[in-house]
């Protein structure tokens, strides 16, 4: 299996993308309509990481298989 889409959830948003821009990462502001400001980075052959602010919400629940 081979994931496209990383998605991190962090109390600590400025940490973590300074800490992720400070391993080479180009990180993005995004925002979209009225959703949670959050920062994204295209990976090696095209993989995304996202980071999200946790906010007062709980992080999604993980399915699939292990």
């Amino acid at each position: 299996m081979i994931n496209d889409l990383i998605v991190l959830y962090t109390d600590r948003l400025g940490a973590c993308r300074d800490f992720y821009s400070g391993l080479g990462l180009t990180l993005v502001r995004e925002q979209h309509g009225t959703g949670p400001e959050r920062y994204a980075a295209t990976l090696a052959h095209g993989a995304v990481l996202e980071l999200y602010p946790t906010g007062h919400r709980q992080p999604p629940a993980i399915s699939g298989s292990a």
